[in-house]
């Protein structure tokens, strides 16, 4: 398989859709420190170290790009309130499609079974936005430490107190 190489080897890399003939062929990408803070700061992340994504880019319509997302990041446990190390491994799939610009724009098709499709702008992919968007999909959404266990207590198993019980334990003049 061939390789790809772009001219930014980083998260803003756009992908010229004229070089890559007709068979698939393979990228990797590393996020800067600047787009790490940018995605951290985004998706309220204490500290996001690496962002690294592999893929293959499938020619063809749409032109389909699979690959895998890899992070090494500090979470904030949502039991304790500590920064926990945290690492992500997330498969992708993003399809892209040349959009005739004579297109109506009142008129939009919309397939809500499939993939959404993402646009060939200038007959460039521009990953950078789809990327961002896939992380934050793959965000595990309740951090916690391993060790800390995490106690749930149902209302119905307390008995209902009146708001004047504590009033009861305070002793009169």
């Amino acid at each position: 398989m061939k390789k790809y190489e772009p001219l930014k080897k980083d998260l803003s890399a756009d992908i010229d859709v004229r070089r890559l003939g007709d068979e698939p062929v393979s990228f990797t990408l590393t996020a800067t420190p600047d787009q790490l803070a940018e995605i951290a700061a985004l998706h309220d992340i204490p500290a996001l170290h690496c962002l690294d994504v592999t893929g293959i880019i499938e020619p063809g319509e749409p032109i389909a790009v699979r690959g895998t997302l890899t992070a090494d990041m500090d979470r904030t446990c949502v039991v304790t309130g500590e920064t926990i190390p945290e690492k992500m491994t997330a498969p992708f799939v993003l399809l892209f499609s040349e959009t005739p610009e004579t297109a109506d724009p009142k008129e939009i098709d919309i397939d809500l079974e499939g993939e959404p499709i993402e646009a060939i702008r200038h007959h460039h992919l521009f990953l950078k936005e789809a990327l961002i968007e896939q992380f934050g999909l793959n965000l595990n959404p309740f951090p916690k430490k391993t060790t800390e266990p995490f106690i749930y207590r149902d209302s119905a198993d307390q008995p209902d107190e009146s708001p004047f019980a504590v009033l009861k334990n305070l002793t009169s003049r």
